[in-house]
């Protein structure tokens, strides 16, 4: 039998990350003392890199910064988690998915902690097969793909 696979990115596709991901940047810079950038600045950052994202919410940034985020990131991001939803239609289109025999995996560039975090906030948890992080062992999306 052959088995079928749905695979989506999470942030923009799934996940309506700016709702919370913004106001959590936004906070991380008065925190810190850096200017607090407009909302598209930091969405226009979304899905890079983390060098060009460090560069797009701490310009000029230095370790301080660096270690700021990397370790006080997630806990200031989950704060703002009740403002988290999925984009209209995403639950039902899982559903007709599944109905149909697809398993869907939820894939990003982010760590798998923060996609757990963000697939359970936007109520989704439940609707997914298989979790992927693109950056695993820093392998290339093609070889990615082929581990499924």
């Amino acid at each position: 039998m052959t088995k079928k696979l749905a695979v989506f990115d999470l942030d923009g596709t799934l996940s309506r990350t700016e709702l919370f991901s913004v106001p959590a940047a936004q906070e991380m810079e008065r925190l810190l003392g850096y200017p607090v950038q407009e909302a598209s600045h930091i969405i226009a950052s979304f899905g890079t890199n983390y060098k060009d994202t460090m560069d797009a919410i701490f310009p000029g940034w230095d370790q301080k910064a660096y270690d700021f985020y990397f370790t006080h990131g997630g806990e200031i991001q989950a704060k703002y988690l009740d403002r988290a939803m999925p984009y209209d239609g995403i639950p039902e289109a899982m559903d007709r998915l599944h109905a149909i025999g697809y398993e869907t995996a939820v894939c990003s560039n982010s760590n798998i902690r923060y996609i757990k975090m963000c697939v359970s906030a936007i109520g989704l948890k439940a609707k997914w097969t298989i979790f992927r992080n693109w950056r695993l062992e820093w392998i290339t999306r093609a070889k990615a793909w082929a581990s499924f």
